[in-house]
């Protein structure tokens, strides 16, 4: 996914959704593409995981967290 290389995650947040919807709409019709769907909820978890960790590292907020405690 070139966008993500580029940093507009703007546009990816656009997209996705609809690509999401499609996805499950493909599954409905035939359930052999269930590894599009897969492979594309890996890819939106991936990116979710990634953005909150870049904002988080812009914010400076890694020093304040604080593990739980037992």
């Amino acid at each position: 996914m070139p966008l993500w290389k580029q940093d507009r995650y703007s546009q990816i947040a656009a997209t996705l959704p609809v690509m999401l919807r499609d996805a499950d709409a493909l599954v409905e019709a035939d359930l052999s593409a269930r590894h599009v769907r897969g492979r594309l909820l890996h890819l939106v978890g991936w990116l979710m995981t990634q953005t909150r960790a870049a904002r988080v590292v812009r914010k400076g907020t890694f020093g304040r967290l604080k593990s739980p405690q037992p």
